[in-house]
């Protein structure tokens, strides 16, 4: 979103720099500063990012969302020095949380579903997860930082669906 606001900014200015070339004076220039004062506005507002995470098949426990910025880590929450986190108990089989106050860009979400409550993922002695995961973009497979970044400016809302590995 905060891209196509500096385009549409850009592209307003090119507008007012036409206008004035032909000899327009200041008042007909009054309506592309009321535009562009619109979009500044809103090119300035913080960004957010509001993820429903669905497919939890228990209200154990609860979840550890974490938003990526780089892909340092990814995706181990645990691994991560720069990821935010949020951990909230479950309390339904869809839940819902909030990253307020962004900077727009792209980011990556990842998502844990720790049932036994002990902070860390549980895995399996080959290291595949036993407890419920789940990332932005919902892909397949393990989860690649690439495949899992979204843009985010003001107001954008994601879906991240759990799936569980092992039942």
């Amino acid at each position: 979103m905060h891209d196509s606001l500096l385009h549409m900014l850009r592209a307003l200015l090119k507008e007012m720099d036409y206008v004035q070339s032909q000899g327009a004076g200041y008042y007909s220039c009054s309506p592309f500063a009321k535009r562009f004062n619109k979009l500044a506005a809103e090119a300035a507002r913080p960004a957010s990012l509001a993820v429903s995470v669905t497919g939890l098949h228990s209200t154990k426990g609860k979840i550890i969302a974490c938003l990526w910025r780089d892909k340092a880590g990814f995706p181990s929450c645990a691994k991560s020095k720069t990821a935010q986190r949020i951990t909230l108990p479950v309390s339904g089989a869809t839940m819902q949380l909030n990253f307020p106050d962004l900077t727009p860009g792209r980011y990556a979400v990842t998502v844990e579903h720790d049932e036994d409550g002990d902070g860390k993922m549980g895995r399996n002695f080959i290291g595949m997860p036993t407890e419920g995961v789940g990332a932005s973009n919902n892909p397949g497979g393990m989860p690649g930082f690439e495949k899992s970044l979204v843009t985010v400016g003001a107001g954008s809302a994601i879906m991240v669906r759990i799936k569980y590995l092992f039942g």
